[in-house]
């Protein structure tokens, strides 16, 4: 059976990192663990005092990565092992990549189901299915997927469509290979993102940043529009 945890929020156990670090009132050494895209525990004798800003570096995929946090809890835990916990401070893109990187490693071993945190923006879209092509828009999406409405492509359960954005500003999109997964009592679809290569994932990652910052109506994106097929 799948165990379900949010993408964002969620801590990953498996994955112990080497780091440093360093407080206004102590640095030293530890073992970065129990990662998300939102805090960290570091295990270590060495403790900053609660609500200390520490800052953690870490070696990842080649590369140095600095992120910075308060000091949330400190101590020792139920399994004996002291360390502090962590709130990240606007982590930076190389730390979100390595989660999750860890997350997809947690899928391919263990079946993990990833349960995104989703963002409310309305997206304008291309949607294609078979022979058949409309626009369409896309809301409560996440990095897994998305609620489909105002298209006139029918489709059903199980059904592929290809679901194509642009950035403004620049010539290529990025097209979102996608499954029918529910249909709503309203009409619309939810739809689940199928194998999202690294490239698409940062655009989409992209996306989901920028609509957080900017607003749920204000969007970076427009579709690269087909002209519809359908009568």
């Amino acid at each position: 059976m799948a165990v379900a945890f949010d993408a964002k929020s969620a801590r990953l156990q498996g994955e112990l990192k080497p780091v440093t670090f360093h407080a206004a009132s102590v640095r030293g050494t530890g073992w970065l663990t129990n990662v998300s895209e939102t805090g960290a525990f570091v295990r270590t004798g060495q403790l900053p005092p609660l609500g200390d800003s520490v800052r953690v570096r870490l070696e990842a995929n080649a590369t140095t990565i600095a992120i910075d946090g308060k000091v949330r809890w400190r101590g020792r835990r139920s399994d004996t092992v002291d360390g502090f916990k962590l709130d990240l401070l606007a982590p930076p893109a190389d730390y979100v990549r390595f989660v999750r990187q860890l997350e997809r490693r947690e899928i391919a071993s263990h079946g993990v189901e990833v349960v995104s945190p989703r963002v409310p923006s309305v997206i304008p879209v291309a949607v294609e299915s078979a022979n058949l092509c409309d626009s369409g828009i896309i809301r409560d999406i996440s990095m897994t997927g998305a609620q489909l409405s105002d298209t006139r492509v029918r489709t059903e359960i199980g059904a592929s469509l290809i679901l194509t954005l642009v950035v403004k500003g620049k010539l290529a999109g990025f097209d979102l290979p996608a499954t029918v997964v529910r249909r709503t009592a309203a009409g619309s679809y939810a739809v689940r993102f199928d194998s999202l290569d690294l490239a698409t994932q940062d655009s989409l990652a992209e996306l989901l940043t920028g609509n957080r910052s900017s607003g749920p109506n204000d969007t970076a994106y427009s579709p690269n529009l087909p002209a519809p097929e359908l009568d």
